[in-house]
């Protein structure tokens, strides 16, 4: 048996299955994990463009209320039509 701790990976899917015979569920019915914390490590050298897109969204998340990661949210935003409306709404939302 493997640990969750003991995974590198941020992303995992889960799907709920009998333990006895491995029967699933549903096929419908399923959990998705994101561990913001194990996402690797992004720095100006970094092609944001050749990321996958749920690497894009997880920092983008994770970093859209640090006012120091400014650079990162605007790059996410160029590379991704989603994160730029999202980034806008929240711009909108958040003025006082």
């Amino acid at each position: 048996m493997i640990l969750r701790e003991e995974h590198d990976n941020f992303f995992h899917h889960y799907a709920m299955t009998d333990i006895s015979d491995g029967a699933r569920l549903s096929d419908t019915l399923n959990v998705i994990l994101l561990e913001l914390p194990k996402l690797p490590k992004i720095d100006s050298s970094t092609d944001i463009e050749s990321l996958p897109n749920i690497t894009k969204w997880c920092k983008f998340l994770k970093e859209a209320d640090n006012p120091k990661k400014q650079d990162l949210i605007n790059a996410l935003a160029a590379s991704e039509e989603g994160i730029m409306s999202a980034e806008n709404t929240l711009n909108k939302i958040s003025k006082p």
